[in-house]
């Protein structure tokens, strides 16, 4: 949703006024703390996501390219993971030995200072959209370039998730070292 700077503090003072009412009998339909939260932290794309129904699809402060890319990568890192912590632990101390691993696989963010909308994206998704409540109360700052590293690691989850049929649950050994490897040679 594309907004004004003047829209923008209507909103925030029309949030302000459902978030007083709701103190007293009035419950309205629309989480004013979501709506203060998106505008001061300029994530105009989450309307388009939390909202659809009501306001429609428009631009946005973050691109929404931005956020559906966090989105994938927030998906693949969560297969990554929970297919690691699934394995018996002998398997787990293999793939730990392989080379191109290096200790569990574990999402570890993206580079506060130079992937500064991904950063902010993933944050507001876990933390305000309630979004990859596994990613809950991590730093998610990696504090170093991440991006094309996912990129490159999302090409070969799609391409192991065409393959065994979508949905096929968790990962095996073989396609976590491929996706691993994909983003080592990024």
């Amino acid at each position: 949703m594309k907004t004004t700077q003047a829209e923008k503090l209507i909103l925030l003072m029309l949030a302000e006024v459902l978030e007083g009412q709701k103190a007293g009998k009035y419950v309205g339909e629309i989480d004013a703390t979501f709506v203060k939260n998106a505008i001061y932290y300029r994530h105009g794309w989450a309307f388009d996501w939390q909202m659809s129904m009501l306001i429609g699809q428009d631009d946005s402060d973050v691109p929404a390219e931005v956020a559906k890319e966090v989105a994938d990568h927030l998906e693949m890192w969560s297969y990554v993971e929970r297919s690691f912590q699934q394995m018996s632990g002998d398997l787990q101390a293999s793939l730990r030995e392989e080379d191109g691993v290096y200790g569990d696989p574990a999402f570890p963010g993206y580079d506060g200072n130079n992937e500064g909308q991904h950063f902010s994206v993933a944050k507001f998704l876990v933390e305000h959209m309630g979004r990859f409540g596994e990613f809950a109360g991590r730093d998610m700052n990696s504090h170093h370039p991440s991006v094309d590293r996912y990129r490159a690691m999302n090409v070969e989850f799609r391409r192991i998730q065409k393959e065994r049929g979508f949905g096929a649950g968790l990962l095996d050994a073989g396609d976590l070292l491929s996706i691993l490897r994909a983003g080592n040679a990024a």
